[in-house]
This record gives C-alpha cells, structure tokens and sequence, in this order.
C-alpha cells in the first residue's frame, strides 16, 4: 500500500465520507501536488480493499475492517526465510482463523527461498476459507521480482494483491530465458520432470569440474526426491512448488533450489541425501 493511499484512508475514516476534491484538499490545501485525479486513481486501484466504498454520487467511505494486519519489515538488506518465521511464530494458529488477514511487505528484495514459503502459506489460507490481502509499496524492489519468477502465477484467484495483480506475467513471458532462474513450477499429481533436466543444467553451470563430479549426482537425486515425494505422498489440495535462482552476493556465490509442500512433511524421509551435502552447505 502506497504512503498516498494510507494518508487518503485515514481521511476518509476521521472525515468522511467525502469526494475526491475534498480529499485532495485536506491533504495538499494548495491542490499542486495532489489533485482529485491523482485521489481517485489511488482509490480506484484498491476499489477491492475491504471497508473501501463508492455511491452514485462518487463518495467515497472507508471503514477500518477487522483485519489481522502481519508486517514483515525487517532490518535486514534482503527479505529471507527466517525473517519471515520470525513474525509467524507470533501467530501460532493463524491457519485456524479464518479471519481476513494483511501480509505487509517491506521495499526490499526477497529471496527466493522466502518466496515460496509466502505462496505456499498464502495458499492454504485462502484453501481454509481466509481473505487474503498481499501488499505491496509502490515499485517495490521485490514486485517485479515476485512477477519475473511466476508468483503471481501460482497464487490463488481469490487472493487480493496491491498495488495491483499484474495482467501479463513476466514469467511466462520470459519463460526459460535466464541462466540463473527457474521459474516456479507446481507439482502436480501427473508430473513429467521436464524442468529437471534445466535445475540440473543451473545448478551445474555455478559448480567447478570437481564439485560437479561430486555434489551434481547427489543433489540431483535429492531434488528427485522431494519432488516425487510431493507428488506421491503430499496429501493436500494444493500443489507443491520448486524453483531455482543463483545469487552473487559480496562474499560467495548462493545457489537457492527452493521446495514448498502443503503436505506433513517430508524431512524425515530425506535427511540422509542431505547429509552427504552438508561439506557443500556454503553454496546453497
């Protein structure tokens, strides 16, 4: 949600219900900087927002809704994983409410690891009957991000998303043009593994000769796995996702392959693969 959009709800909940004129005028009295039209197109993109109303007189009205509202601020240069279950451990049960709900993203980049655990979260929400609500700032570092990598792709229909839930996705567009990124893909009940061969073909490329013959076979297999036992043994509605991205941060190379399940849990079934990884740790 843009700064201009929370300073026009707040308006409208002490002073309205009011036009967009008089909006404009209570928040820039001189009418430079903020006008009536630069009011209404903000309102009408969150014409979606609970609480948020409009007459036949073009009156606008917003009410403050019971909303459960979650910021994932951080202090942190990038928006990871454990940031993201740090603030969740506040809300044990928040799958049992079925209440509406507000995830609040920071303008920070988000790595792809955190992105699927937000997907995967947000989907059973919505499957267990919550409204949900991802907002975004304007041109938020992670936005264009989210849709380059077919987040938006993959989410539920019914979730609500600000600024806007992009018309056209860049993921599908660009599909496959990048040496460094999979796209999200869902595991399905009928899953052919078309996209291995491309993790394996990414994960190989940042890999030295040695480390290929090593670590490729093993963590190969790995991923296999997960993926099968998605597929066979997830026991949920919704799909599984997995994806890849390759970060060159200051001091190493990252290589992230990402697995979400909606299911129990497959930890258990898979810790000895990833034992044999652990020298390797440092890279992904």
């Amino acid at each position: 949600m843009s700064n201009l959009l929370k300073n026009i709800l707040d308006v409208l909940e002490k002073e309205g219900p009011l036009k967009a004129r008089k909006i404009a005028l209570l928040l820039d009295s001189t009418r430079t900087t903020i006008t009536h039209t630069t009011i209404n197109s903000e309102l009408y993109k969150a014409l979606d927002l609970e609480g948020l109303t409009k007459n036949e007189q073009n009156i606008w009205s917003y009410v403050t809704p019971n909303i459960k509202r979650i910021s994932f601020d951080s202090s942190s240069s990038w928006l990871s994983a454990s940031n993201i279950e740090q603030v969740l451990k506040k809300y044990p049960n928040l799958l049992n409410m079925k209440s509406e709900i507000e995830f609040h993203f920071p303008n920070k980049p988000i790595f792809l690891d955190c992105i699927l655990k937000i997907l995967s979260l947000t989907n059973q929400l919505a499957l267990s009957g919550s409204k949900v609500t991802l907002m975004f700032e304007g041109n938020s570092k992670g936005f264009s991000y989210l849709d380059r990598c077919g987040f938006f792709d993959q989410i539920q229909p019914n979730v609500i998303i600000l600024p806007y839930r992009p018309n056209e996705s860049s993921a599908k567009k660009y599909n496959s043009n990048s040496e460094n990124l999979v796209e999200i893909f869902p595991i399905k009940d009928v899953y052919e593994g078309s996209e291995l061969p491309r993790l394996k073909k990414c994960i190989s490329g940042e890999l030295s000769e040695d480390e290929n013959k090593v670590i490729l076979g093993k963590l190969s297999h790995l991923i296999t796995e997960l993926i099968t036992n998605i597929r066979d043994h997830g026991k949920s509605e919704l799909d599984g996702y997995v994806a890849l991205q390759t970060y060159n941060l200051p001091k190493y190379k990252k290589i992230v392959v990402s697995v979400s399940d909606s299911g129990p849990g497959l930890l258990a079934t898979l810790r000895n693969e990833a034992s044999k990884l652990e020298k390797y740790k440092n890279l992904f």
